[in-house]
């Protein structure tokens, strides 16, 4: 029967580096917890309200140096348990003599660079009064977020560099392109901005690359809802009143032309009505001016002239 191979450091640190990194991340905290504890003393006091005073001790910034112990601890523990379950190297391990580069690395570069930024800029401003909001705000922005900023820009930029110095994503981009990964990318615009993430050193990873795709797409997505929503307000409440009474204008004219043209029709046409109209009256006159005849004439052509009377005066309102 074959024996297993053993672990070595350097292939437990290659191929768990995440997990080292985790794991000495929690030990860095443990040590500088305990150190802490055990400095802090409590001192017996004669005068005041409490018998004891105690003296909190913190290393602050300088325990950043028990990640090294850490380090070392964290690989030999994931060492240990890789030999006890008596799990084999993977061939991509075995196989890769490079040093691949996360970008979880660079997270915790950034995490580290804004707690001592944020430890520095609350040194400097432990004697700034804080009396209103305006203030506070202040406060907050040089303690918190201008380190913030300032921890992203260097973790993102890290990343960007030690992934492209360490060709990480050489092999996954050439597997990618080979169409190894078809089954998981599907879309081909999809697969094509995964590559160019990857080939960027934005991300070291796939699923790395879809949740920044996916981020990038929300936050475009909000800012186009944003930008339509202002430019629905702005249109709402912007001043067209000039636009709107000219064209309400330009319409009102409108009417009036074509009321004018058709009171100018209905106006020839009643004068011709009346014209006939005196005509028969004049005719039954010469005819017989004393039947009953001559008596209709006469009514039709005082209708009509009043009929004519008001469209000359609906003109004259024109």
């Amino acid at each position: 029967m074959l024996k297993r191979r053993k672990w070595t450091l350097k292939e437990t640190f290659l191929s768990k580096t995440r997990l080292v990194l985790i794991l000495t991340i929690i030990l860095t905290v443990v040590f500088n917890k305990l150190v802490n504890q055990l400095l802090t003393r409590h001192v017996p006091v004669e005068n005041g309200l409490y018998s004891y005073y105690t003296y909190e001790y913190s290393l602050g910034i300088y325990g950043v140096v028990f990640a090294i112990p850490a380090i070392f601890l964290s690989i030999l523990i994931v060492r240990f348990f890789l030999n006890l379950t008596n799990k084999n190297q993977s061939k991509t391990s075995l196989s890769r003599n490079d040093f691949i580069w996360y970008s979880l690395y660079g997270k915790v570069i950034g995490l580290i660079i804004f707690v001592l930024l944020s430890k520095v800029a609350n040194f400097f401003t432990s004697k700034m009064e804080v009396t209103n909001l305006w203030e506070g705000f202040q406060w907050f922005g040089l303690v918190a977020i201008i380190p913030a900023i300032f921890a992203f820009f260097v973790a993102m930029l890290t990343n960007k560099y030690m992934i492209r110095l360490t060709r990480t994503n050489k092999r996954l981009v050439n597997e990618i392109e080979s169409g190894l990964y078809d089954t998981k990318l599907r879309n081909e615009k999809t697969k094509i901005r995964v590559l160019k993430h990857l080939k960027k050193g934005n991300v070291s990873t796939i699923q790395g690359a879809l949740w920044r795709i996916r981020i990038i797409d929300f936050f475009i997505f909000i800012g186009m809802t944003l930008l339509t929503i202002i430019i629905f307000i702005v249109k709402l409440f912007s001043p067209n009143s000039a636009g709107s009474s000219s064209s309400v204008g330009g319409g009102i004219r409108m009417n009036r032309l074509q009321q004018k043209q058709k009171t100018e029709l209905e106006l020839k046409r009643q004068k011709e009505k009346t014209a006939y109209a005196a005509k028969e009256y004049v005719k039954q006159m010469n005819y017989n001016s004393n039947t009953i005849f001559a008596q209709n004439r006469a009514d039709d052509l005082k209708r009509e002239l009043k009929k004519q009377k008001e469209l000359e005066e609906q003109m004259k309102r024109f």
